[in-house]
């Protein structure tokens, strides 16, 4: 989980990012998967919705609310490869309902992993459980992969809020 390159039409054998049998291509589209703030959250979605319609996002927080794209509703597949002999292979794909049973898994590891290596009630452990109650879980697929710039609603934030 995280993120992945945009990938068109590589080679199956491609030492970093080739799958499947021999002599196949693969294909795959950006997905970046990161926890974020609900006031930066609002930013990008506003960014995403107005002008990256081809960006399809869901976000959601500890309690299960939903936030997300138009397009996030069904499945997506976001890798794919075509070797000979064989109908096109869609190993990888980002679904709600895959997204809700990952949620609580990763929520989880506020707690369990990184909070629980301090003392309970330290500024640490405070800041950490305030980031699990309060984030959102959210994962990007740039459905173009070709010419796509999943970075590219980042960008526009970041130059659209210099002092």
């Amino acid at each position: 989980r995280g993120r992945q390159p945009a990938v068109n039409g590589l080679k199956s054998n491609h030492k970093v990012h080739g799958w499947g049998k021999p002599y196949g291509f693969v294909y795959q589209k950006a997905y970046l998967e990161f926890f974020c703030s609900s006031s930066n959250l609002a930013k990008l979605t506003g960014v995403l919705n107005q002008d990256f319609p081809y960006i399809q996002y869901q976000a959601m927080n500890l309690e299960g609310n939903m936030i997300s794209s138009s397009s996030a509703g069904s499945t997506c597949a976001v890798t794919w490869g075509v070797f000979p002999g064989q109908e096109v292979v869609q190993p990888t794909v980002v679904d709600p309902e895959s997204f809700k049973s990952w949620k609580d898994e990763a929520f989880a590891l506020w707690q369990y992993q990184w909070a629980s290596i301090y003392e309970a009630g330290s500024e640490s452990w405070t800041l950490l459980e305030d980031i699990r109650k309060t984030w959102y879980l959210v994962n990007m697929v740039d459905n173009d992969y070709v010419n796509g710039d999943i970075f590219a609603p980042f960008n526009r934030i970041i130059e659209t809020n210099k002092v």
